[in-house]
């Protein structure tokens, strides 16, 4: 259970780095740092991680964009294999830059 707890705080962690940043930030920056997020929270997902404390954490973040992560990614399906979580860690990154981008 420590893994899910360093995935947890490294998914909040990077909710801080550049994406809230006071200067202006590059929209290609910007959801390059949401996406990699977001496979963080896939990443916790696919190794069982409790919703509830990915959404605790973004509660406590205050980020309604971190919830919104959190809940796509728990819609998703959770596989066994670890090829196939890698892969759907590797999808899910791209498809959330893909909607980022595309505003």
């Amino acid at each position: 259970m420590k893994i899910v707890n360093l995935i947890v705080a490294a998914a909040l962690s990077a909710s801080a780095i550049g994406v809230q940043a006071e200067e202006p930030v590059k929209a290609t920056d910007r959801c390059k740092a949401w996406s990699q997020m977001a496979e963080k929270v896939m990443k916790g997902r696919q190794l069982g991680a409790p919703m509830s404390a990915f959404m605790e954490a973004a509660e406590e973040d205050g980020s309604e964009l971190m919830k919104k992560i959190v809940v796509m990614a728990y819609e998703q399906p959770r596989y066994s294999t670890e090829q196939n979580q890698v892969r759907a860690a590797d999808e899910f990154r791209d498809e959330f830059y893909l909607m980022c981008i595309k505003g």
